[in-house]
């Protein structure tokens, strides 16, 4: 019997997405994958030799992120002659342009009853464009989901985010494979706060940098792996900006850190809150859609909204031993339990069969 071919759609292959891509094609081999693709800079090099051998890549060469008529347009003929030429039994479109984009093309071939559609973070969560320019992202979101495809959120708070719009959506959550429990060790010093990242709008380089601040001379350290156009908002004394960093690398600086920082604006579920999970590692997340689903507060971290509140829970742990080892330990625990890798990949291939099916 053949094996079902699945299309992934993405114009943003870099970071989250990336890596959530890449653990379903890995986590998936029963399925034949080809990935559309558009790079990004944060997009590794060489980044075939992280995938399965059998998976395809195909670059999709007009797509970008912000919106532009011309480009946009000579993507969606890209995707239409590939899918014109080929059979996919199954489309998944991953963030929102490929969304858009991705269920008008099946829409117009009349193949929308094949189609998946994960947001990632929909665009109108953005917060670091206007309010006219989010309810016009509500609206192309609203429009899209006319199309037909199901709409897959990869946690709880972004498909309530979604039926808050009219949009009727489901979620799996996503799931880190994790093998090997992690050492759960006592406070550092320095004591490391760490995140991981693009440096961008999206995980708000400014409040990490103001909560950084107001610690610097009190044996905290801050560390950012990543890099991004925002860089230079980091400007604390205290605040080491480590550049990319190999997955393997990144392993290492989570293991030393004591405690994981996000600032995020919005989130559809990070990915780098698995992987630090994953390290044993609590959080100390800002509080906003994605980032809510990985927090039970007082167990495993803490949420935030104010800098203020942030500094005071980052002393709290630095300054209580046994307090951090209890919420890095039910870190761990809750991404085995919550975020399990198999059960993501046994719902995903349900999900996949039905759509091929229909």
């Amino acid at each position: 019997m053949a094996r079902l071919k699945v299309l992934h759609a993405v114009e943003a292959f870099g970071g989250g997405v990336f890596t959530f891509i890449k653990l379903l094609t890995q986590g998936l081999s029963q399925f034949e994958h080809a990935v559309l693709y558009a790079p990004r800079p944060e997009t590794p090099p060489s980044f075939e030799r992280s995938f399965p051998g059998t998976v395809r890549f195909i670059r999709w060469r007009s797509a970008q992120r912000e919106i532009n008529p011309i480009k946009d347009a000579k993507a969606l003929l890209e995707l239409l002659t590939l899918l014109r030429r080929e059979r996919f039994d199954v489309i998944h479109l991953h963030s929102s342009k490929a969304g858009f984009l991705g269920r008008l093309a099946a829409r117009l071939l009349g193949l929308e009853r094949r189609v998946a559609y994960t947001p990632h973070g929909p665009a109108f969560l953005r917060l670091d464009v206007s309010p006219r320019k989010r309810r016009f992202y509500a609206l192309l979101e609203r429009l899209a989901y006319q199309m037909g495809g199901r709409v897959v959120a990869c946690s709880k708070s972004e498909a309530r985010a979604l039926c808050k719009e009219g949009i009727k959506a489901t979620y799996v959550f996503t799931g880190l494979p994790c093998p090997r429990e992690p050492v759960f060790k006592k406070p550092g010093s320095p004591f490391t706060v760490i995140t991981v990242g693009r440096i961008a709008a999206q995980k708000n380089p400014a409040l990490f940098n103001a909560v950084a601040r107001r610690l610097e001379g009190e044996g905290v350290r801050f560390v950012w792996v990543g890099d991004g156009e925002l860089k230079s908002l980091l400007r604390a004394k205290n605040v080491t900006v480590t550049g990319w960093l190999s997955e393997e690398a990144v392993e290492r600086e989570l293991k030393k850190a004591d405690l994981y920082l996000s600032t995020s604006l919005w989130e559809g579920f990070p990915l780098a809150v698995l992987k630090a999970m994953c390290a044993g590692k609590p959080l100390l997340l800002r509080r906003c859609v994605g980032n809510e689903d990985a927090v039970k507060a007082g167990e495993n971290g803490f949420l935030f909204e104010r800098a203020e509140e942030a500094v005071s829970l980052i002393k709290l742990f630095k300054s209580s031993p046994d307090l951090l080892e209890r919420a890095a330990r039910n870190a761990y625990n809750l991404l085995r339990c919550r975020f399990s890798y198999e059960r993501m990949l046994s719902e995903y291939a349900r999900l996949y069969e039905r759509l091929a099916r229909s």
